[in-house]
């Protein structure tokens, strides 16, 4: 499997990273459902801090993973991998961030 480094945006902050070329549209796809959280979440409370944004959207997709995590058919434990994979690339975020 062919790798490629991607440049990818979070909350302002943009990241290289190292995939499989057949996930590059996987990643691409979860940045911007991350994106689309924070932007909701911050339209919806009164938070503008980058780090409690991407905490309660850690919160929201650790929540989501837990539920799919109860589920037992193969493809929801398939996303349900993907979702652990973002959580651990958000909390990483904020240990850096800290």
């Amino acid at each position: 499997m062919k790798e490629t480094t991607i440049s990818i945006s979070i909350a302002g902050n943009s990241y290289p990273v190292k995939v499989k070329s057949e996930d590059e549209q996987v990643i691409v796809k979860a940045a911007r459902l991350i994106n689309d959280k924070i932007k909701a979440l911050k339209e919806t409370y009164v938070v503008s801090d980058k780090r409690d944004l991407l905490a309660m959207c850690a919160l929201q997709l650790a929540t989501q993973n837990i539920q799919m995590e109860n589920k037992t058919d193969s493809d929801n434990v398939h996303l349900a991998h993907r979702l652990v994979e973002m959580e651990s690339f958000i909390t990483d975020y904020l240990k850096k961030s800290n």
